[in-house]
């Protein structure tokens, strides 16, 4: 489950650009022209019309010349500039967008497309508090428009800035934003902070607002600090789910083991060079059985070889606390040492867990990953039959039990008991199966009950020791044992 909480330039500077392509050549409707019309008159007529309808189509290379050219045709044309820099955000060449922007908003003061503008060049790059500054700029003139004031809310989130996003949030009402809008924003806020009650207290407030997408990122959030994983994925998902949400709910899917949801929640990324991003990836391919492709996710993007550095300014999930970070850097470090004793490199694996040991100590994640001695892996290769030789159920306890990791999560997930509900899930419906025992009335000790055998996959129905020894934890004598089968080797 998710730890909700914990906190974490100005307008002309120019952002960087998302991809490599060369910039285009916006000279012409940079010059300053006698007088501005907004409007495109004469000769600008046809390349605007032209260039505007490709901008919609998303046509960007064919958008961008033609208003240009209107440019070039009638200087200052407001309605070109606008265009054009909308055209150039969505291609991704966002300081030639803010520049744009800035020429339109010198041209026509009493207008706020321009400082519109700019916030979108921010917003698509990526640069949270520019995007901040610069809606907070625009708000200043348009102070009722609730869709800005959603997405500076939703900037201070992500950034962890409660206590300027609350400050922001009291001179809402004044500024003419709607009741129901106002208490929307405050439950994701309070959610973000994990204070679920007082974000509960907001809710029917919320509730009434008009504004379908707002409502549903809300309930979102407050799913989210209630703990209902479930819920919080598919509201943030019908409510067009940003890469902030994406990458939060490719983390629920995961503490769900359920790998193929978030690997595809993730490929859905529009910018997804982030640590916690690209380790959610790792897992999710683990999840799968793409080790190789996990490691390779690890080492391509500086989380590889035990000691990666990760600081605030890699991660995306910043309100998770300043301890995100090291704990992006720890798991990344540990999952890499499974990875390495799954493609059977125990040498890797071990100078992986030194260094790892090394700069995070002998944490509890670590030691559960922790790969054989190399004396032991010795003594074991000369003593044990060659697996061929092996009846197939021996040879199946046999690597059940050489993998004996029954703490490790996401990373060996092979028998694994907790309390339930009859709503739960397996835990990886591709491989494993799950079982349901009463305390006191499970199956005789080493033998499988009809039930369990029934849900295991043909050529699976094995004796695996110690699982129906297994008990509820204390206090629980009335609740369900929930046991989850994985066998991701032996299928």
């Amino acid at each position: 489950m998710l730890s909700l909480m914990a906190t974490m330039a100005t307008l002309t500077a120019t952002p960087a650009s998302a991809q490599d392509a060369p910039a285009a050549d916006i000279s012409a409707a940079l010059e300053t022209p006698k007088k501005a019309k907004w409007d495109p008159k004469g000769k600008a007529i046809d390349p605007f019309g032209r260039g505007d309808a490709k901008r919609k189509q998303q046509a960007w290379d064919e958008a961008i010349p033609l208003l240009v050219e209107s440019l070039d045709k009638q200087p200052g044309c407001g309605k070109c500039l606008n265009s054009l820099s909308r055209a150039l955000t969505g291609a991704e060449q966002f300081d030639a967008a803010v520049q744009v922007a800035e020429q339109l908003t010198k041209l026509y003061p009493d207008r706020t497309e321009g400082l519109q503008r700019i916030s979108d060049a921010w917003f698509e790059a990526g640069e949270a508090r520019q995007a901040i500054d610069a809606t907070s700029t625009y708000l200043a003139t348009k102070k009722d428009d609730s869709a800005m004031w959603q997405r500076r809310n939703k900037l201070l989130l992500q950034l962890g800035a409660f206590d300027e996003a609350n400050g922001l949030l009291d001179g809402a009402a004044d500024a003419g934003l709607k009741e129901g809008d106002v208490a929307c924003l405050r439950v994701q806020l309070l959610a973000g902070e994990g204070q679920p009650e007082e974000a509960r207290g907001q809710w029917e407030t919320c509730d009434k607002t008009e504004d379908l997408e707002l409502k549903r990122y809300s309930e979102g959030w407050l799913a989210l600090a209630e703990g209902d994983q479930e819920l919080a994925a598919k509201r943030l998902t019908m409510a067009g789910a940003d890469d902030f949400a994406r990458v939060t709910i490719a983390y629920l899917r995961l503490d769900q083991d359920k790998s193929e949801m978030a690997f595809n929640m993730l490929a859905k990324l529009e910018r997804g060079d982030w640590a916690d991003a690209h380790l959610a990836r790792a897992e999710a391919l683990h999840g799968l059985g793409r080790d190789e492709e996990a490691l390779k996710e690890l080492r391509d993007n500086g989380l590889g070889g035990g000691a990666p550095e990760v600081s605030l300014d890699h991660v995306l999930l910043k309100p998770r606390g300043a301890d995100w970070p090291a704990e992006v850097a720890e798991r990344a470090a540990a999952l890499e040492v499974a990875l390495l004793v799954a493609t059977g490199d125990a040498e890797g694996a071990q100078q992986v867990y030194d260094a790892a040991v090394a700069k995070f100590g002998e944490t509890e994640r670590l030691t559960a990953v922790a790969p054989a001695p190399a004396e032991s892996r010795r003594r074991s290769r000369r003593r044990r039959r060659p697996s061929s030789a092996l009846p197939a159920r021996a040879r199946l306890a046999e690597r059940v039990e050489a993998q004996d990791l029954p703490t490790r999560r996401r990373y060996d997930p092979r028998i694994r008991g907790s309390t339930c509900s009859g709503a739960t899930q397996p835990s990886s419906p591709s491989r494993c199966r799950q079982s349901r025992y009463r305390q006191g009335s499970g199956p005789t000790p080493g033998k499988w009950s009809r039930s369990a055998r029934a849900s295991m996959r043909p050529g699976a129905k094995v004796r695996i020791p110690g699982l129906s020894t297994m008990a509820p934890p204390p206090g629980t004598a009335n609740t369900r044992l929930c046991v989850v089968v994985c066998l991701p080797w032996f299928q």
